[in-house]
């Protein structure tokens, strides 16, 4: 009979995190060339990964504050278009899809449909729906327009597919276009589409009745001013004016915000004062007298801009004084800069949302994740077979597959964690200068705090993530090694 012979297997000493931690930061210390090609495939990916994060965030932020200045700028027309100008029923339909609580067109449309603000909301829903699916058809590429809906645009798009086989042969033509989504789903557009006829009476009977009420507004206020246009009348009647335009809009039902008043009436004088400076320089003599001391006659919109010369200011022989003519020279300038940022901004998809990315960035972005994962892999695979002999080492002084695992597991995360942080602060620079190229001081004036900083945190969280995942494959092959394999391959 054979005795068998008991072998005491000693409990294994397991060393700390901290231990561990040491051991990995000295293993990267002395492999700092390939440690520095994986850094730097992270790196990119993270800064890459925050210039598209924050780009987007500078866009919705500057887009958003731009638009509110020009609103603000275009306050005064916007009140007197509403008044007295009777608009079509698809500008009455934009008018209701972009109606802000408080607003001019929310007081003007609640007292024309008698204070019904139920009636108002529901309409200005539909108005929204409207909009939304209007913008679907009009931004997409010309070419999948023509297959889906032919050469059809607008309104005509709602009345030529309302039906059910149109609407099924729609379905059909939609589907193998993926990188084209329907907003909602199907059952709310064709939900959307039965109630579209009742929902365009709706807004040509409310058009009828705010075409009779801007008549009445119009009669009063010819009325007032004896036939002038309201715009100079208010100018030059000044607080007095302001005082019986409140009180004649009041007695139609409109109760106007007193700052509102006070912000359409400084516009006015603004405006009024810029077009006597405009004219002045625009006079005969005024010609000749910049012709003689600048020794040329540009266009009067490039003299304006030179207001702050002492030299025009003695040319007008007082007429202005040096503070209206910086204050026109200003005014003049910001028109231009906000006029610019428009344009470059037209056509631009900004989210009101606080939406980060739009389905190509995301595209783009999962698609350098992928290259970056693979270049991460190759990196640490070539990091395994350069310490086949450490490997064996270890395993031969008792570490166990699960140590392995963890050391190659933490050296990553300690890559990503480095990667992560100097991929996002160089991101974060390169997307602040680009974002000054484009937007100028405005990227200040309306700086993304919260965005920026959330931003940061996921592309610093991506980095880390990225790089675990990418060691998956590579530290379970060095933990699954056999000991006497990697000596006889070293």
């Amino acid at each position: 009979m054979v005795k068998k012979r008991l072998i005491d297997v000693q409990k294994q000493e397991r060393l700390s995190l901290y231990k561990v931690s040491q051991l990995c930061i000295n293993g990267i210390r002395h492999r700092i060339f390939r440690s520095v090609l994986t850094l730097s495939v992270i790196l990119l990916a993270v800064a890459f990964f925050m210039v598209l994060l924050s780009e987007s965030s500078y866009l919705s932020s500057v887009g958003n504050g731009v638009r509110n200045e020009i609103k603000e700028s275009r306050k005064a027309a916007r009140l007197f278009s509403v008044l007295y100008l009777v608009p079509s029923t698809l500008d009455l339909a934009t008018m209701l899809a972009d109606m802000k609580p408080a607003s001019i067109e929310e007081t003007m449309l609640t007292r024309v449909l008698d204070g019904d603000k139920a009636a108002l909301q529901q309409l200005a829903k539909k108005a929204k729906q409207e909009k939304i699916y209007l913008n679907f058809f009009a931004k997409m590429n010309a070419g999948k327009r023509i297959a889906l809906v032919e050469d059809l645009e607008g309104r005509d798009i709602f009345s030529a597919v309302n039906s059910k086989e149109k609407l099924n042969d729609l379905n059909l033509k939609l589907q193998p276009m993926v990188s084209l989504k329907l907003p909602g789903d199907m059952k709310g557009f064709t939900e959307f589409l039965s109630g579209h006829s009742s929902y365009l009476k709706e807004l040509t009977q409310l058009r009828g009745e705010i075409k009779s009420y801007s008549s009445e507004i119009n009669e009063a206020t010819m009325k007032l001013t004896s036939g002038a246009e309201i715009e100079a009348w208010l100018v030059k009647k000044g607080d007095a004016g302001k005082k019986e335009f409140s009180q004649l809009l009041s007695s139609k039902g409109i109760d106007l915000q007193p700052e509102l008043i006070d912000k359409v009436m400084l516009i006015l004088q603004e405006n009024a004062l810029q077009q006597s400076v405009y004219n002045a320089l625009n006079e005969p003599a005024m010609r000749e007298s910049w012709k003689k001391i600048f020794m040329e006659n540009p266009p009067v919109s490039q003299k304006i801009v030179m207001c702050h010369d002492q030299q025009v200011a003695d040319m007008l022989n007082g007429a202005f004084t040096m503070e209206q003519l910086k204050l026109v020279e200003e005014k003049v300038k910001y028109e231009r800069n906000l006029l610019d940022l428009e344009l470059e901004l037209e056509g631009k998809e900004i989210s009101e949302t606080g939406a980060f990315l739009s389905d190509r960035q995301i595209f783009l972005l999962s698609i350098s994740f992928l290259v970056c994962m693979v270049g991460i892999a190759n990196a640490m695979l070539m990091s395994i077979t350069e310490r086949f002999r450490e490997i064996a080492t270890m395993k031969c002084l008792g570490a166990t597959d699960g140590f392995i695992l963890q050391q190659f597991m933490i050296e990553a995360g300690i890559q990503g964690i480095i990667g992560g942080l100097v991929g996002g602060v160089i991101g974060f620079i390169i997307s602040l200068i680009q974002g000054m190229a484009f937007y100028g001081t405005y990227v200040w004036q309306y700086f993304p705090k919260t965005n920026i900083c959330l931003s940061f945190l996921i592309a610093f969280a991506a980095g880390i993530i990225l790089a675990i995942l990418a060691s998956l494959y590579p530290s379970w092959s060095a933990s699954r090694m056999a000991p006497m394999e990697a000596m006889r391959i070293e």
